[in-house]
């Protein structure tokens, strides 16, 4: 063997060895992205407010709660992954920041769902249907699920969109990043 054979054996050795690590990692990710494919998801438009949510089939409404004046509250959920996905809309007539709403809640004593005090960032530190948001993680507690929580404030409304669950169950609570990706505020 001459020393141009030797290096194009080196050059086809690597580039298999590269197809062969780039295949398996294209095929693992393919495998775990299609467990939630969107393509047997439902979209679910607001009648009485301007947004729209896709959800996974085997999601169903479990709840309707009344709100304050001038709001909604869903509650969906999920027997076999077993978690529970809230959204609700809250009368924001003052326009308030989902910080300074939040917190005029706690004080005036209407915890929302008697839940524990929330304490959100004072800036922005997420992005939903193009609009700045507000998420915080709430811990486990002997009384509530971990969660993952995020408001958003458009015009005179608080957006609470709330995904909890049970960490012995859910391994992969990404589903939620897949059903807030799908949240859009519509244009009336």
């Amino acid at each position: 063997m001459n020393k141009n054979s030797k290096g194009f054996v080196h050059l086809f050795l690597l580039i298999t060895l590269l197809v062969a690590v780039f295949g398996i990692g294209y095929y693992t990710h393919r495998k775990v992205q299609t467990k939630y494919t969107q393509a047997t998801w439902t979209t679910l438009k607001s009648t009485e407010f301007p947004y729209q949510i896709s959800l996974p089939s085997s999601v169903t409404v479990q709840k309707v709660y009344p709100t304050p004046k001038n709001g909604e509250s869903f509650v969906f959920s999920s027997p076999e992954l077993d978690y529970t996905l809230w959204i609700n809309v809250w009368d924001n007539p003052r326009k308030l920041s989902p910080p300074d709403w939040s917190n005029e809640q706690q004080r005036s004593s209407k915890a929302i769902d008697d839940e524990p005090p929330v304490n959100l960032p004072k800036t922005p530190n997420i992005y939903v249907s193009r609009t700045p948001a507000f998420r915080v993680e709430r811990e486990y507690s002997p009384l509530w699920q971990p969660a993952r929580v995020v408001y958003i404030q458009k015009e005179d409304n608080i957006y609470e969109i709330k995904f909890s669950y049970n960490e012995e169950r859910v391994k992969n609570s990404d589903i939620f990043d897949q059903i807030l990706s799908t949240f859009k505020f519509i244009e009336e």
